[in-house]
């Protein structure tokens, strides 16, 4: 593939309804899964997607146009190949993976991590990295489990929002104030 051109190295904006999220992506080291994401925010793909699995302590993951975990293509019309760099590590929240279903398997879907996580080492492939003071906006989502009709034995709200909760999240009936509002992505541009 040919070099990533100049807007695609600067910083990414989510806009989001519990704020904005920056995002630093690292396209020297993982160039496919930058432009991926990149040309995907350009596109507006992402535009009105939820971040439909939060895992306590672990990630939020969105990107997926269903919104519920099984869509999203990428901008090759196909998987693309994991890209692993000695130097990024998953030791630390804030830090931006791809989400996939196995190896070389990656599309749309991407996550934050809420922790370290050794786990995701080598399996997903990491290309950013959250800035400032926006990681807060990250805890913010995952705060939102409380409010999941689903309960599970650790006394957290769902997992990962099974048809209960995506039923309840999507309903009209479901009070906007005490939800405070869906965690959606409004759109997603590249910084100036």
């Amino acid at each position: 593939y040919p070099p990533l051109p100049p807007h695609y190295l600067r910083p990414v904006l989510l806009k989001t309804t519990v704020g904005d999220i920056d995002i630093e992506l690292w396209s020297k080291e993982c160039p496919l899964a930058c432009r991926n994401f990149i040309q995907l925010c350009l596109e507006g793909y992402y535009n009105g997607t939820i971040f439909h699995r939060v895992v306590k302590g672990f990630i939020v993951q969105g990107g997926d146009v269903n919104g519920d975990g099984t869509g999203g293509e990428s901008v090759y019309g196909h998987p693309f190949k994991d890209e692993f760099h000695s130097r990024l590590r998953y030791v630390r929240r804030g830090l931006v993976g791809m989400a996939n279903c196995g190896k070389n398997d990656n599309g749309s879907q991407f996550f934050f991590t809420l922790g370290a996580t050794p786990e995701l080492q080598n399996a997903n492939t990491l290309f950013g990295k959250v800035t400032g003071d926006t990681i807060y906006n990250i805890r913010a989502t995952s705060a939102l489990l409380q409010y999941f009709p689903c309960r599970w034995p650790n006394g957290g709200g769902c997992l990962d929002f099974c048809p209960e909760c995506l039923d309840w999240l999507h309903s009209p009936t479901t009070p906007l104030s005490y939800l405070g509002t869906p965690d959606y992505t409004q759109y997603a541009v590249p910084s100036d």
